[in-house]
């Protein structure tokens, strides 16, 4: 059996409270490391540096991310249903591009690690693995549209 890889994680914040991380024990037998649902705090000044300081270009990286999240991740667990390491290489890596706008650098080293998976044939480890990234995108997911919608507010 391959080695299992962990799991990259955000720091995730809940307010007045630290830091939290718990490991589980996966099918395989593999251990993982994981933060239970929290708030990820999208870091616009750091996203705004990405993207050179264009405010416009930065709505426009959030809102075509929040419009087309879903559907990378929908693309991810067809393909870990289907047992598809192709697929799961390319839409991990189609996932990770686009994350890579967000200044959300655990996020995109977490999808990294599912197109490694994909690419190594570890479909099973990445099973595995779902849950927790699927629960880390949409609290990123989550996170970004809080930050659109108070970007249309100013």
């Amino acid at each position: 059996m391959a080695p299992a890889l962990p799991l990259s994680l955000p720091v995730w914040r809940r307010p007045g409270h630290g830091t939290l991380r718990r490991t589980a024990t996966t099918r395989e037998g593999t251990h993982m490391s994981y933060a239970p649902r929290l708030h990820w705090t999208f870091d616009r000044a750091a996203a705004l540096q990405l993207v050179d300081g264009d405010d416009g270009l930065l709505e426009e990286v959030l809102t075509l991310f929040i419009a087309n999240g879903p559907s990378w991740l929908n693309a991810i667990d067809r393909a870990i249903s289907a047992g598809d390491s192709w697929a799961l290489r390319e839409s991990a890596h189609e996932l990770k591009g686009a994350a890579g706008y967000l200044a959300a650098p655990h996020f995109v080293a977490a999808a990294q690690e599912l197109e490694t998976l994909g690419r190594d044939g570890h479909v099973h480890t990445a099973r595995a693995q779902w849950p927790a990234f699927a629960a880390m995108a949409n609290d990123v997911l989550a996170a970004l549209r809080l930050a659109l919608a108070e970007t249309c507010r100013t």
